[in-house]
């Protein structure tokens, strides 16, 4: 009876782990889906600049990623 219940007790905890562990794994990948976002829009706006010199685009998106 105390084994079964210590058995229980360490797969409830690896459970938990499980859990969290998951949780970590989404939050990471949901922060590099936005870095990505953030270099997609600062090549475009960088690209837009190159092209036709206009920087009022590029300083807009430059002071957005100084943002947290």
């Amino acid at each position: 009876e105390k084994t079964l219940a210590e058995v229980r007790r360490i797969m409830a905890e690896a459970e938990g782990i499980e859990v969290e562990t998951t949780r970590k794994r989404t939050e990471n990948q949901h922060r590099q889906l936005a870095l990505l976002a953030k270099k997609i829009r600062l090549v475009i706006q960088a690209q837009h600049y190159a092209e036709t010199g206009s920087i009022e685009g590029l300083m807009i998106v430059l002071s957005e990623l100084e943002r947290p």
